[in-house]
Parts: structure tokens; C-alpha cells; sequence
């Protein structure tokens, strides 16, 4: 995923030696979709286990790998896959700003945002409006009723960042706008037909898991697609994304 450079102690005395990580974009996609995988196939063995094994008493215990739960461990791959988002788009922005280049504000607008999705990702903040439901009476695809304004807020993201989306490279563009489509067919998509299968069905069965299983795939797998894009047009720009450690030089009186 990255090499490791370690910089030899410098001769001035207020240089400190330092250690530099560079990060390979196909390291990177290696990474999370052997990650992907393997939460996915865990997931998928622990509801095996719970619905058609009927051991709902080790439920307490499983859920520590369930991908539909909160508070776990595939809650927080993802919750650091969005994080890294956020910190490769807050250093492209940084560069584009100190280079005087176009669109600054969108890369920082777009590092806020994938930051906002880390809180929801952790806390959950969209569950809170399936109150939605009762109140606007939504059934079918709209029974988790958080999808609507679910998809009036990705639309309005759209139109905001569509001029953006036509000055970036064609590869750039093509690279968001697949990794794109793949999240939102997951957040969106896949949880409407969840809801709809969830209305008729319940969610407590197999069938559920297994729709509830193919969402959040789509999302993480939309989110690692987004990064190693992110990193890939770092790259075809003649920069690298490396992580620098070192201690800060003291100042000379």
C-alpha cells in the first residue's frame, strides 16, 4: 500500500530526520477489495449462521461483523475509507489553491462533505428520518422514506459540481462519475428495494440480509473506487500522495 523512506539525519542541526510513506493507487485498490470481500463473506457467513442455522443466540455476538449493523467493524472501514476521502481531497485542494489553479472551494466543499458522510456513517443521522414514514405514509420503494430527500440532495449535489465535473481530466471524470453512480446506486438504489422487500417481508430474514448485504458492498465499494480515483488523478497530475513524518525543526535564535 505504500513504501516506507526514511530520511537520514540532515547535517544543519534544526533539520530533523523524517519518515515518508508513498501511497501506490494500486496498493490502494488491492487493499480494499480484498477488505471489501472478506466483510462482505463474513457478513453473509454470520447471517447464514443466525437465519438458517436459527442461532439468533449468537446474534449478540456475530454482529460485531455485520455490515448492516452500527458500531462495528465494518462500520469503521468505513468510516476511515470516507476519512481518507476527505484528507486526499482536503490535500488536492490545498495544492490547487497554493497553485492558483480553478475550483479550489469545490475540492474543500467535496472533502467537508465526504467528512459529513463519516459523522452520518458513524451516528447514523439519516435513521433518524425514518419518521418520514409515518408522516408522509410512503410505502413501496419509498418505505424507508430517507431516500427522497436522500435523492433531492444527491440531484442538488449534482447540478452544484457539474461544471467541475467538465473541467477535470476525461479519465478524472470518468473515475468519479462511476464511483459515483456505484455509492448511490447502494445508498439509494439498493436501499429502496430493501425497503420495499422489508415492508412486504419484515427484516429479520435471510433475504433482507442478503439486499442489505449487496448495499453496503456497493457503498464501500464505491467509496474505494472514489479514492484510488482521487489518488490516481493526484498522479497523473506528477504528484504523489505520500505521508511525512517527522519532528518539527527547532528554530535557530
Amino acid at each position: 500500500m505504500a513504501t516506507l523512506e526514511s530520511t537520514p539525519q540532515a547535517t544543519e542541526p534544526d533539520v530533523a530526520p523524517r519518515v515518508r510513506w508513498r501511497i501506490w493507487p494500486v496498493d490502494v485498490a488491492w487493499m480494499q477489495g480484498i477488505a471489501i470481500t472478506l466483510l462482505a463473506a463474513v457478513s453473509l457467513a454470520e447471517q447464514y449462521v443466525i437465519h438458517i442455522r436459527q442461532r439468533a443466540d449468537l446474534e449478540e455476538f456475530l454482529i460485531a461483523v455485520d455490515v448492516d449493523a452500527e458500531g462495528n467493524i465494518p462500520t469503521w472501514f468505513a468510516v476511515v475509507s470516507l476519512l481518507a476521502c476527505a484528507a486526499v481531497l482536503g490535500a488536492i485542494a490545498g495544492r490547487v489553491r497554493r497553485d492558483g489553479g480553478p475550483y479550489a472551494g469545490h475540492w474543500r466543499g467535496l472533502a467537508v462533505l465526504f467528512v459529513v458522510l463519516s459523522i452520518d456513517e458513524l451516528a447514523q443521522l439519516h435513521e433518524h428520518l425514518g419518521r418520514l414514514q409515518s408522516m408522509w405514509n410512503t410505502h413501496g420503494l419509498f418505505f424507508f422514506a430517507w431516500v427522497i430527500p436522500g435523492a433531492a440532495f444527491v440531484a442538488a449535489v449534482g447540478l452544484v459540481y457539474a461544471r467541475f465535473l467538465a473541467r477535470l481530466p476525461g479519465v478524472t471524470r470518468r473515475r468519479f462519475i462511476v464511483a459515483a453512480l456505484v455509492y448511490v446506486a447502494g445508498v439509494l438504489g439498493v436501499e429502496a428495494i430493501g425497503g420495499w422487500r422489508a415492508e412486504t417481508m419484515g427484516m429479520n430474514n435471510m433475504t433482507h440480509s442478503v439486499i442489505a448485504t449487496i448495499e453496503e458492498v456497493l457503498e464501500m465499494s464505491g467509496v474505494a473506487m472514489f479514492l484510488v480515483a482521487l489518488i490516481r488523478h493526484l498522479a497523473g497530475e506528477g504528484h504523489h500522495l505520500v505521508i511525512d513524518v517527522g519532528s518539527k525543526p527547532e528554530r535557530t535564535p
